[in-house]
């Protein structure tokens, strides 16, 4: 392919970047794994857990916090600006946690991005997810009476 052919089919592709998705289970290691796989392949994590917060924050005042779910299309916004503002930078993304109710709802959200480059899909026994609760829960430290 030229590299004018190229050029035109980016410019078609519009806003398309290269990102990633990670699903599985709860307490199934997609965040350890999301770590691995951004320090090997220079991706931004998308947390939309940790987006949706940063939402919240923004949508309450220290002294009247915002109260309540957070609404997808907020989380979707922050998410679409933040993609948006890396075109061109060769940037690449990788979906952790997302929050949509259905796949589906997922999927047609990111598809505005394009096609995903990579999707992990991790899968484990209930005993492992169990002990890597438990060991998370050990972890945390609670202030003494």
């Amino acid at each position: 392919m030229s590299e004018w052919s190229m050029q035109l089919f980016e410019e078609k592709l519009g806003n398309k970047v290269e990102f990633s998705v990670i699903v599985g289970k709860s307490n199934s290691g997609k965040t350890t794994v999301a770590k691995q796989l951004t320090s090997m392949f220079g991706s931004t994590i998308l947390d939309m857990k940790v987006i949706a917060d940063k939402c919240k924050a923004k949508m309450g005042t220290e002294e009247e916090p915002f109260e309540g779910e957070v609404p997808i299309s907020k989380v979707e916004e922050e998410i679409t600006s933040m993609i948006e503002g890396s075109k061109g930078t060769g940037a690449k993304f990788l979906f952790d946690n997302y929050t949509h109710a259905t796949d589906e709802e997922f999927i047609k959200f990111t598809s505005k991005f394009g096609s995903p480059s990579m999707v992990v899909f991790l899968t484990a026994d209930e005993k492992f997810i169990k002990e890597r609760w438990m060991k998370k829960n050990e972890a945390e430290e609670f202030p003494e009476d």
